[in-house]
């Protein structure tokens, strides 16, 4: 019996049964989990608020307890009652999106609906870029539908999540329903898991010196690489996804936490209960600059980009271990030489080619053979099955050959060319 499953939603019996949203800050809003024998709640801010559309928050005992593995044993015996320990289970290999699949939805931008929006604020030429640097696909399960796309640090394609957008407000379309879905809901796929990563969590591998910062949603990554590309800008997904797991890949790090309005709080804490992983900075940007009426609303950095288009932005230019400069301005500026077009809207007379010696890389693998354990390449890269891993990075760099998007696929069986030579000597 895991942990997690000794805990449920506080029955109601009455005002008194329901506090305040740690998120929206409405009061006798949230209901938090509670011991099933002791009754007494798990965390003040473990629960789910009741206004699931105008919040939406939900903080399960799951998140709570991967998001608290750091705790020391004394510390967890006085949170948990009856020591139960959480049952070892050998890890699953990761799923992985077929990448015929994902390859298939880079194209008709023009018929995309947060294509049409993100364009009209920042150009048709930056909008491709930013699109093409994210891998932003687009799909036909409703008419103008965009896929933001969950690839890792090693380059495997772990999701696809489906919104759909208004064209002309930027805003997610959520009447009659939610448009919001994911690609393995719709295409059949064997034995697939769901196991998400950061979105443009890839980037950390194609810029590896860049600084990091984190923001709630992938809209807003977009925007924000857009004016500000000295940094990695990566997004949870939602205010609940800045979990243990999904931070695994910012191993060493110092990242900057963009919070939206009424969730500083919420992301401190975490950022408290991760400092074993990284670095955490939590600008309170948002925080600060939102009026009361904008926090309701939750006013997010792509609501402050969207109306403040000149050098109006101040936050840190580089930041150290232990400390931040938040006295510069940092000024807006367009992509430069290391971005580029995806393959449809290149000019092909412009385009450069530089192949890379694929056929010398293939024989290499072939003619040694390969046992599928787990290699420890190096502190960020861990790869679960070496013979699926090199398998599907041949088949990516055949298909894109010269495409500096794809290079650090190329990049990594490299290495793991390297490291394999160097154990065989």
């Amino acid at each position: 019996m895991n942990e997690q499953f000794k805990y449920i939603l506080e029955p109601y019996t009455g005002l008194k049964s329901r506090t305040t949203c740690p998120a929206c800050q409405k009061k006798n809003q949230f209901a938090r989990y509670i011991d099933i024998d002791t009754k007494e709640p798990l965390s003040d801010i473990a629960g789910r608020c009741n206004r699931e559309i105008n919040c939406g928050y939900h903080y399960t005992p799951k998140q709570y307890f991967e998001d608290n593995k750091h705790l020391k044993t004394i510390e967890k015996d006085q949170v948990i009652n009856n020591h139960i320990k959480p049952i070892e289970t050998p890890a699953k290999p990761i799923s992985e999106i077929p990448f015929d699949i994902f390859k298939k939805t880079r194209k008709q931008y023009r018929q995309n609906n947060f294509f049409n929006y993100i364009q009209n604020i920042i150009g048709e030429e930056l909008a491709l870029k930013v699109f093409s640097l994210y891998h932003v696909g687009t799909s036909k399960h409703w008419q103008g539908a965009t896929i933001f796309w969950q690839i890792d640090y090693l380059g495997r394609i772990r999701a696809g999540k489906i919104m759909l957008y208004n064209k002309e407000t930027g805003k997610r379309i959520k009447e009659p329903f939610p448009h919001i879905t994911w690609i393995h809901k719709l295409t059949p796929l064997k034995d697939y898991e769901l196991n998400q990563c950061l979105f443009g969590e890839h980037l950390l591998q194609q810029f590896p010196k860049k600084q990091i910062a984190i923001v709630e949603s992938e809209k807003t990554a977009i925007l924000a690489a857009a004016y500000l590309p000295t940094f990695n800008w990566l997004a949870a997904g939602n205010l609940n996804n800045l979990s243990r797991k999904r931070c695994e890949s910012l191993k060493g790090k110092t990242v900057l936490l963009f919070p939206d309005a009424g969730a500083f709080s919420i992301w401190k804490d975490k950022a408290k209960a991760l400092t074993d992983i990284a670095s955490f900075v939590v600008s309170d940007l948002i925080e600060t600059k939102a009026t009361p009426q904008q926090i309701k609303k939750g006013f997010d950095l792509a609501d402050y980009f969207e109306g403040n288009s000149e050098e109006v932005f101040t936050g840190p230019r580089e930041f150290e271990q232990t400390q931040i400069n938040t006295s510069q301005k940092i000024k807006i500026k367009k992509f430069d030489s290391e971005y580029s077009y995806p393959e449809e809207f290149l000019n092909k007379k412009q385009k450069k080619v530089i192949s890379w010696p694929i056929e010398e890389l293939e024989k290499y693998f072939l003619s040694i053979s390969i046992q599928d354990q787990p290699i420890l390449l190096n502190n960020h890269l861990t790869i679960d099955t070496p013979s699926k891993f090199i398998s599907n990075h041949l088949s990516i760099i055949k298909s894109n050959n010269g495409n500096p998007t794809f290079k650090p696929y190329y990049d990594s069986l490299m290495e793991l060319k390297n490291y394999l030579a160097g154990k065989n000597l």
